[in-house]
């Protein structure tokens, strides 16, 4: 370690010049080793090598020359002179990255370079990357950019090619851009592979999948077909402006255009086994128009509507001039439909808040919880919820029974049907007549509900006041003999659509 305040060898006696040569050749041989603050004046481009922190440092051309940053007080010294740091003391090469290469332990930042002028290049002036604008890294070929990328992908400039080649590179299958765009087009790839024929066909807004593509026959001509046609040597059919058939045509497919003048049966069969599978009569209509079955009689100015097809939207509506027959093969007229009843006892005990000295009152959803038939599944036996999936107007009807754990203690009943969180239909209130109580009653109560067939939902609530503290139960029997006046005692929950 060696340090000298300063580099000046002043007039002194022989042994004393001696000293002070002595130390500052050692001090300069030695790059100023030592604390930086001890350093003293440094001369301009000189490097101080600063055991404190371990880095050798060289002085800045101009400014300060003083070692020490600061001053005795701890105020900044004005004279303080400007370092940098050139690298690190005791380690190969000061810590700095070798010519031959090696591992960079910080960030290393290029300019942002040009096409002709790369920030970093291979060899050739114009070959390399180089920052083309913000966010952005640029290839560079030759003095031309080739491709970019950035946050939305990758770029291929100048509709350049993406080329993938064979095993040896000799061959190559690419793709490019035309020459001129004039909208953006941006295609997704289908997720699975297609079967053995199809094709990639698009669905217009840039969503590609495999199918089955429909090719005109160019050369189709002629309208008549041979008797008893179900196949062709044509390998696909064009647009004919009329055909006729003198005997049966038999296809697979669809069947559609303009008119179908028939002169005998539409036969709707098919190969084995199709005798149970299902079969369509489509017709493309819009909400506003209807699909007519007719009869002809005396030309096309006579037809008579024999039945006729709408809908609205979701489901279809059937209205005729004559049904054939007694209508007992008709179905599907009154769905969704469900009836659901109550087989095991269910305690009441959810208090309204309404309590007097002498009685309390309790409301509950009744849990009926067996179903005697649901045509389309939308009774749910589990939350006692009935949510029909087809919109319309429905006719629900409640009955519910109810008694007491023992003794005369009902004073009021009053049952609801509630849709979402509304009462939509609701029984009168049944109060008994002042200081009368009764074991066991029946009450009922329906009406017609209109149910979107989406997120409408029916359930059934009892309210119920009893005297004293007896427990109210829907049971589902009855413990006592009933009068005619009182009809059917039971718990029933029911409701279906109405054709209208």
């Amino acid at each position: 370690m060696a340090q000298a305040g300063n580099k000046n060898i002043d007039n002194a006696s022989g042994q004393v010049v001696r000293l002070d040569i002595e130390n500052t050749l050692k001090t300069v041989a030695t790059h100023n080793f030592g604390p930086r603050n001890n350093a003293g004046t440094i001369e301009p481009c000189e490097f101080l090598a600063d055991d404190t922190t371990n880095k050798l440092l060289i002085r800045k051309s101009s400014g300060g020359d003083q070692a020490k940053p600061t001053l005795a007080n701890g105020n900044p010294n004005p004279n303080a002179a400007t370092f940098f740091e050139v690298g690190d003391l005791d380690t190969a090469n000061l810590g700095l990255l070798s010519k031959s290469g090696g591992t960079m332990t910080g960030v290393l930042q290029l300019p942002n370079g040009s096409e002709s002028a790369p920030s970093l290049r291979f060899g050739d002036a114009g070959t390399g990357i180089f920052r083309g604008f913000s966010n952005t890294v640029s290839f560079t070929s030759d003095g031309s950019k080739i491709f970019h990328v950035d946050s939305n992908g990758i770029n291929i400039n100048s509709s350049k090619e993406l080329k993938w080649r064979d095993n040896d590179s000799s061959h190559f299958i690419s793709f490019k851009a035309p020459s001129t765009i004039s909208n953006n087009l941006a295609l997704t790839l289908p997720t699975a592979d297609g079967t053995s024929g199809q094709a990639l066909i698009t669905s217009g807004s840039g969503t590609l999948s495999f199918g089955t593509p429909t090719v005109g026959a160019a050369n189709l001509t002629g309208n008549t077909l041979a008797s008893g046609v179900t196949a062709s040597s044509l390998t696909s059919v064009g647009t004919l402006t009329s055909l006729t058939s003198s005997g049966n045509i038999t296809t697979s497919g669809i069947i559609s255009g303009g008119d179908l003048l028939l002169s005998a049966e539409i036969y709707l069969g098919g190969g084995t086994g199709s005798a149970n599978a299902n079969k369509y009569l489509d017709a493309q209509v819009g909400t506003t128009e209807n699909f007519h079955i007719r009869s002809v009689d005396g030309g096309d100015a006579s037809h008579r509507n024999i039945c006729l097809f709408s809908h609205d939207g979701t489901h279809g509506k059937v209205t005729a001039d004559k049904f054939i027959g007694d209508g007992s093969n008709l179905t599907n007229i009154n769905r969704p439909a469900f009836r659901a009843t109550v087989t095991s006892e269910q305690d009441i005990t959810t208090l309204t808040g309404i309590t007097t000295g002498y009685s309390k009152e309790y409301e509950e959803v009744i849990e009926f919880n067996n179903e005697d038939f649901d045509t389309n599944s939308c009774y749910d036996p589990s939350t006692y919820r009935f949510t029909p999936n087809i919109a319309g107007y429905y006719h629900v009807n409640v009955q519910t029974y109810l008694k007491t754990t023992s003794g005369s203690e009902i004073v009021r009943m009053l049952l609801r049907v509630y849709k979402n969180t509304n009462t939509v239909v609701s029984s009168f209130e049944n109060d008994t007549p002042d200081d009368t109580e009764f074991h066991s009653m029946s009450i009922a109560t329906n009406g017609i509900v209109y149910m979107n067939g989406t997120s409408d939902y029916l359930y059934v609530k009892m309210l119920v006041r009893l005297e004293s503290n007896r427990r109210a139960i829907v049971s589902p029997t009855t413990d006592v003999a009933l009068n005619d006046s009182d009809g059917i005692a039971g718990n029933t929950f029911e409701a279906y659509r109405l054709n209208i």
